[in-house]
């Protein structure tokens, strides 16, 4: 460059990067306002110039509910990137979703990996408690209906006999029960498995007690008030007779 000319320097990245530097006669100049070009005015001495480019980079955010994640993770362009999570104690997983979009969660049930990266990604990964089944059912009278409960919640099992039945066994996982302890309900403590209970009835061997009819109403009350009647006229008659 001839002394006192200005002269301009460009530059350009290779596919995939970045500025990361210009340094100019061993000082680091701002690289936005210089992104592609300096130039050097009225051109007094040597000068030097030095630009650095670096591999883009792309964020993948993480998050999770219920669970433990990796830390969100930056990585470089046309990478792989595995994410690893896990539940919670007594926690399942419920969804997997990436970028807005869920994915098989049975696929990918304790990681998911992001293959030749070019972009920002995120994952929310979000797990529920774990539930179990109480499956019921009676012989000869009324129980409540199967229920999901929730992992450590009580659960009680309400039921009665049809008429004139009267209890003969509860099997709670097939064992027998103490059914004189439980006489309309069970009581399942903390629940941590599938149970199953099974309620019998059996028809009473003691029949209902018949109610006594009652006196003066309808034809059987106006039959015995009508006896009564007559009984007491049969008797005036006579007396009568044995006066005269």
């Amino acid at each position: 460059v001839e002394h006192g000319d200005n002269k301009t320097i460009t530059y350009s990245a290779d596919a995939n990067h970045k500025i990361k530097s210009v340094t100019v006669d061993g000082v680091e100049v701002d690289k936005a306002a210089n992104a592609s070009s300096y130039t050097f005015t009225n051109v007094t001495a040597n000068h030097t110039i030095a630009v650095e480019y670096e591999i883009n980079t792309y964020k993948i955010t993480t998050s999770v509910v219920n669970g433990t994640i990796d830390a969100t993770a930056t990585v470089e362009h046309g990478d792989n990137k595995t994410i690893t999570y896990s539940a919670d104690a007594n926690h399942k997983i419920k969804s997997v979703t990436v970028d807005g979009v869920e994915v098989d969660k049975v696929a990918n049930a304790s990681s998911y990996t992001f293959t030749n990266v070019t972009a920002n990604h995120t994952i929310v990964v979000e797990y529920e408690i774990k539930t179990y089944k109480v499956e019921t059912y009676v012989i000869n009278g009324t129980i409540d209906d199967h229920k999901e409960v929730n992992h450590g919640d009580k659960h009680t099992v309400n039921y009665k006999p049809n008429d004139n039945h009267e209890l003969v066994s509860i099997k709670v996982n097939g064992v027998k029960q103490d059914h004189s302890k439980c006489t309309s309900s069970y009581t399942f403590e903390s629940v941590e498995k599938n149970h199953k209970i099974v309620v019998e009835y059996k028809k009473s061997s003691t029949p209902s007690p018949k109610k006594p009819p009652k006196v003066g109403s309808g034809s059987l009350g106006y039959s015995m008030v009508a006896g009564i009647a007559s009984i007491i006229g049969m008797m005036g008659y006579s007396r009568f007779r044995k006066e005269n």
